[in-house]
């Protein structure tokens, strides 16, 4: 199939799931993990006890910003910081179990008081998973099959023009990194030319990402580093109206020149629906709009009929079992 810079992709948590990095409910379970045991998956409660031992060490190099956000900490300033901040981080973990919230992001939108160490959890769990190093650790490389259908030539014009709109709702650099290698590794340009041109592709994070270029910032995890992380990502909640407005923008942009879409591991929040899409171009005649179809409930199908697309609706009714990823694009890239 002809490559177009028309292509719109939407990529959901569930995309870079193969990948290593945490659904929302793993997330979630991680947290918990701070403080409670969960004997039924013990690397969680190993990761979880690892990651709060971090941020209580990392808490006593950036106690001034949070002495700042949360003020009434100074009435235990003659204690520890470390123990202190234990204790907030116990709180804030208590109310996100007790709140019986979903996702940490859903939590945060309605509890902006938490806005600063529920970014930093975020922050640091996700960036643990960068760690890892998940470009070469995976189960379903859909990245790859994406990569070399849109990025093959040198031409650095070239890539520009075909590569297609992405809009992301991930924090993670997970797809700016496979680009990055791709260009340094396989098209033989320097750092500086394959950052620069890494900058000019049209990749729009929702909600912000959890830094800047690529995965060698979290090597020895800085604490001014991960606080400048956390305050680069957005919840829905926080700067409400000017947030939605860019989003939409962007959003009706990508969607207006779309003459393909293609959703990947997206659960069709509906907040996050009403942000991203506008039936009167995903519903266009003519247009492909593909999506894959894991634990999708008849209720959401129903929704994405009403909200997005008839042909999206059907595409999905009629897969007799679950389409992934790299299926997905095997068959319709």
């Amino acid at each position: 199939m002809s490559k177009s810079n028309k292509d719109l992709f939407v990529i959901g948590a569930g995309a870079h799931v193969p990948y290593g990095f945490p659904s929302g409910a793993r997330l979630k379970n991680i947290i918990r993990c701070f403080y409670y045991g969960s004997p039924d998956l013990m690397d969680d409660y190993i990761l979880g006890q690892a990651i709060k031992n971090s941020l209580v060490r990392l808490s006593t190099q950036i106690s001034s910003e949070i002495y700042t956000e949360y003020n009434w900490l100074w009435e235990n300033r003659n204690f520890q910081f470390s123990d202190t901040f234990n204790e907030l981080l116990k709180s804030f973990v208590s109310d996100f179990l007790d709140s019986s919230s979903i996702t940490i992001d859903a939590f945060l939108s309605l509890h902006p008081k938490w806005s600063l160490i529920g970014k930093l959890i975020i922050s640091k769990i996700l960036r643990e998973f960068e760690r890892a190093d998940p470009v070469r650790n995976y189960d379903d490389n859909w990245i790859e099959m994406f990569i070399n259908n849109y990025i093959n030539s040198s031409d650095k014009d070239e890539i520009i023009r075909f590569f297609p709109n992405v809009i992301t709702f991930n924090y993670d650099r997970l797809l700016e990194e496979y680009i990055l290698r791709r260009f340094e590794k396989y098209l033989n340009f320097t750092e500086k030319e394959a950052t620069e041109l890494l900058g000019q592709l049209p990749i729009f994070h929702v909600y912000g990402k959890i830094g800047e270029i690529r995965f060698d910032d979290i090597k020895g995890e800085k604490p001014q580093a991960l606080l400048q992380a956390s305050r680069s990502i957005r919840v829905v909640g926080e700067e409400r109206e000017g947030l939605i407005n860019e989003i939409k923008t962007k959003s009706q942009e990508y969607l207006s020149n779309a003459s393909r879409i293609f959703i990947l591991g997206f659960g069709y929040d509906e907040q996050n629906v009403e942000l991203v899409f506008d039936r009167k171009y995903s519903n266009r005649n003519g247009l492909g709009i593909y999506s894959t179809n894991v634990n999708l409930s008849i209720k959401t199908i129903r929704n994405i009929k009403r909200n997005i697309s008839d042909s999206l609706a059907n595409f999905i009714k009629l897969r007799s079992s679950e389409l992934y990823c790299n299926e997905l694009l095997r068959d319709y890239l």
